[in-house]
């Protein structure tokens, strides 16, 4: 598989990342009067703002290796292989698995208020499979960006980027690439 094929999949990867964010992550629950209420489901970009945005920059980081050299791209991969691992160990190992929801305390404040009037006896949050699938997924990106980024081989050099000399050599019509097999 070519490289340019390898960074097609990375780019499918993170849309599939993107679909997986707006998945609902949370579900929180609570007991009113000895009946379980839902209060409502969040999905991962209402639950942490950074997601999103972070998810936004390694797509366009992503689509942005297709328009320049060897060089930048192994740069943009290995930039977007640490940002890809830095959020999904934040995010998922840290933040999901210790159903921290702080950004959603205004909303459940509010919903938890009209509650509270009616006897409220806790609150509980599910978490869905969704964010772990996320990892897997983002783990699986950083993974393949790092290795695009080491990679030596497969990557073509642009024709801007070859000498002037050998431009000059090489067949531009039919008859000079006769010419240049002839010699």
């Amino acid at each position: 598989m070519t490289n340019r094929r390898i960074v097609a999949l990375v780019l499918a990867l993170q849309l599939l990342s993107l679909l997986l964010l707006t998945q609902t992550w949370f579900s929180i629950s609570m007991v009113v009067n000895g009946n379980k209420t839902v209060l409502g489901d969040y999905d991962g970009s209402q639950s942490y703002a950074i997601s999103m945005p972070t998810s936004l920059l390694l797509l366009a980081i992503t689509l942005v290796t297709f328009l320049v050299s060897t060089v930048a791209i192994r740069v943009l991969l290995a930039i977007s292989a640490v940002i890809g691992t830095a959020l999904s160990v934040w995010l998922v190992a840290l933040q999901v698995s210790q159903k921290n929801v702080r950004e959603l305390d205004g909303q459940l404040d509010r919903l938890t208020g009209l509650a509270k009037t009616h006897g409220v006896s806790g609150l509980k949050i599910d978490i869905s499979a969704y964010p772990w699938l996320w990892l897997v997924v983002m783990v699986l990106t950083a993974g393949i960006s790092v290795y695009l980024s080491l990679r030596t081989t497969g990557w073509q050099k642009s024709t801007s980027a070859q000498p002037a000399k050998d431009r000059a050599k090489t067949p531009v019509s039919a008859i000079d690439l006769w010419d240049a097999q002839r010699d």
